[in-house]
This record gives structure tokens, C-alpha cells and sequence, in this order.
């Protein structure tokens, strides 16, 4: 049994990784990928004129990692939550929170994400949110935009163990000026196999009621 587990765990390690969208730092360690890193070309909060009417370009990018949730016997399903940091456009320095539940070695589909962050998303005013939002992105006063994944879809580590990844977001509302928000964009990124810290980014065409 003891072997077993250590097998397990490990394919969760590598399972864990697959899903680096809008993924996790914790304020208590210090990333490989320094946040500075992050490469995004968007303005700050209020520098962004987000008209109301037809799609525009919108853009996030992120600092992250996941954590692991192995299965129980109550609950025999991997879960992948996870935080972030890092800027959007419009609103500047945000926050992501993420829930996937891993469906092979390379592939993850969306959970809902108040499922491990309830308190911290109430935190942000953030409450009622619907079950099929996976991943939310809030800045501090409490603008964000909610999101359902599709299937994400990683490589396997190359030599030197890093993963690239990618899936389809969709925009599905959220709070402030984002309430009625809908679109579409991709995520992509990449994500050091032996530690999960990488960076993330989504580009979107977003469109405000």
C-alpha cells in the first residue's frame, strides 16, 4: 500500500502541473519565476477605456503554481486549486484563483473554484458564485472577471523539465463593470515540472453589456 502511494503521488506531481492559467504563488515562498517576470502590455486600473458595446482585446498574466489535493475515499478524484498574482487590463495588480480536477497525466478539466477559496473570494466581496466558474480574476477593490475552462492540454516535461500548456477560456460575467462580461481567449504558459512555478497568460476578446 505504502509503494502504491508513492507511485500515486508522484503521477499527481506531474498531474498537478497541468493546469497553470490563472495558477498559484504563495505569499510565504519565493518563486523561481520572480514577478517581474510576468510580460504583459496592459494598463493599470482606470487606464484602460473598456467601451461598452462590441468585442475588445483584453489581456492577463500571472505568476504561478498549483497545489495538489490527492484523492480520498470519500472524494477519489485529484483536485489542482491554486492562487496568483499578477496584472490585467484595466485593473491593474489582480489575484487568480483556480480549481481543476486532473482527468489524465496531460489533461485537467475546470471544478468549481469556490470549492477550496469560498472565504477567500468572500474576502474580495466575492459571493454566489456559480459552480460552473473554474477561475476568477479580482483586483483589490473587487473588479473580476469570472471564467469556464476548457480542456487544458500540457506537454510532457522536456529535458531540461519545463511543460508548456494551453486550453479555451471562456468569459462567463463577473463583478463591476465585468457583470454581464461574455468572450473567449486562450490560455498558454509554461511551468518548471519539478517545482509547478511558471508563468501563465490569457488573451481574450471580451465584450461589455
Amino acid at each position: 500500500m505504502k509503494k502504491h502511494l508513492s507511485i500515486t503521488h508522484k503521477l499527481l506531481v506531474l498531474t498537478a502541473m497541468v493546469f497553470g492559467a490563472s495558477a498559484c504563488i504563495s505569499e510565504t515562498e519565493t518563486p523561481l519565476i520572480d514577478q517581474s517576470q510576468v510580460e504583459i502590455t496592459t494598463t493599470e486600473e482606470g487606464g484602460e477605456n473598456l467601451k461598452k458595446g462590441g468585442l475588445i482585446p483584453y489581456e492577463e498574466s500571472f505568476v504561478n503554481q498549483i497545489t495538489v489535493v490527492p484523492p480520498t475515499e470519500e472524494l477519489p478524484l485529484t483536485f489542482l486549486p491554486g492562487t496568483g498574482v499578477g496584472k490585467a487590463q484595466g485593473m491593474g495588480k489582480v489575484y487568480s484563483f483556480i480549481n481543476q480536477v486532473a482527468t489524465s497525466l496531460t489533461t485537467s478539466e475546470g471544478a468549481p473554484v469556490t470549492q477550496f477559496y469560498a472565504d477567500e473570494l468572500a474576502s474580495f466581496g466575492l459571493t454566489d458564485i456559480p459552480d460552473d466558474v473554474n477561475s476568477v480574476t479580482v483586483s483589490e477593490n473587487g473588479t473580476a472577471i469570472f471564467y469556464r475552462s476548457e480542456t487544458n492540454q500540457a506537454t510532457f516535461p522536456d529535458a531540461n523539465g519545463m511543460v508548456t500548456f494551453e486550453a479555451v477560456v471562456h468569459i462567463v460575467g463577473g463583478t463591476k463593470k465585468f457583470r454581464n462580461a461574455s468572450g473567449e481567449g486562450v490560455l498558454t504558459g509554461m511551468y518548471d515540472s519539478n517545482t509547478g512555478e511558471g508563468t501563465s497568460k490569457i488573451e481574450a476578446q471580451i465584450k461589455l453589456q
